[in-house]
Parts: C-alpha cells; sequence; structure tokens
C-alpha cells in the first residue's frame, strides 16, 4: 500500500524519482551497514545492487544527504 502511494506521488509530480530514491538510501543506509557489520564496501555493493546505481552514486547521495533527511 505504501509502495502505490509513493508511486502515487510520483505520477502526479509531486516528489521527483531521484529525491524518493535519495531519500531511502539515506533511511536505509544504517540497516545495511548493521547488516555488513560495518564493512562500508559491502554497504556500497548492496546499495548498487538493489538500486541498480553505482557505489560511487550512493557515495555521493549518503554524503550529499544526510544532513538534509
Amino acid at each position: 500500500e505504501s509502495e502505490r502511494f509513493i508511486r502515487d506521488l510520483i505520477r502526479r509530480q509531486l516528489i521527483t524519482f531521484p529525491t524518493m530514491r535519495n531519500y531511502v538510501i539515506i533511511k536505509l543506509y544504517d540497516d545495511y551497514l548493521k547488516s555488513n557489520k560495518g564493512n562500508i564496501v559491502h554497504t556500497l555493493e548492496d546499495f548498487s545492487y538493489d538500486f541498480n546505481i553505482t557505489e560511487r552514486w550512493v557515495r555521493k547521495i549518503h554524503k550529499k544527504y544526510t544532513r538534509i533527511y
């Protein structure tokens, strides 16, 4: 149900897809880091695989948006 709500927000152009993606990455980063026992390299690899973006983009998103969200 929440996924449908988010898709509707994007479809109505109330939020952009990159904005939502960045928010989700920031919110899930700690969970991924804990599941990888603090290994940042494995965390970045997991995000890269799950979100289909490069590890470099994950780093940029985390660095740039951590303070905002």
